[in-house]
């Protein structure tokens, strides 16, 4: 029976630390990172050809500079973004003026992105990774200890 009795052992150690191990995997995921507005001026132009939202005139500046190099060189992006930029500063008042007609009713803040997951949020893929290793690191341990097991109960053959 004390054979046994490190078997059972021996799985129950097996199990937590592939509990630990996926706990603290899954504790220290990065973060996804937010778009910053550069991103999110670039994102509004690629889903229609157009900048259909007002953001802050830094992002139009910021876009323009950071268009990946393919965008820039067989689209429109760059020249679409920097008219958005020009539209926005003429509906914009002078800095510290209050504005009168559409101008006031612009808002300085850019619009917000919807997102279907949050800052804090573990890919699903990481999951899935974490759940499927340790089924088959379980697997692997239990059929080893269990041919081990069933070796050294057989008399005349030495356990491993």
């Amino acid at each position: 029976m004390d054979a046994m009795n490190r078997f059972t052992h021996t799985i129950v150690v097996c199990l937590a630390v592939i509990v630990g191990a996926s706990a603290l995997t899954l504790s220290a995921a990065p973060a996804e990172a937010a778009p910053s507005c550069a991103d999110r001026v670039v994102a509004d132009w690629s889903d229609n050809g157009r900048v259909d939202r007002l953001y802050a005139l830094e992002c139009y500046e910021d876009a323009i500079d950071t268009i990946p190099v393919d965008l820039r060189d067989y689209t429109n992006a760059a020249d679409v973004i920097a008219r958005a930029l020009t539209a926005a500063s003429r509906d914009r008042p002078p800095s510290g003026g209050a504005g009168t007609g559409a101008s006031a009713m612009a808002s300085p803040e850019p619009a917000p992105v919807a997102g279907t997951s949050s800052d804090s949020s573990v890919p699903l893929a990481l999951i899935l990774l974490v759940v499927v290793s340790s089924l088959v690191l379980v697997g692997g341990a239990t059929s080893h200890l269990a041919r081990r097991h069933r070796t050294s109960r057989t008399p005349g053959t030495a356990a491993d």
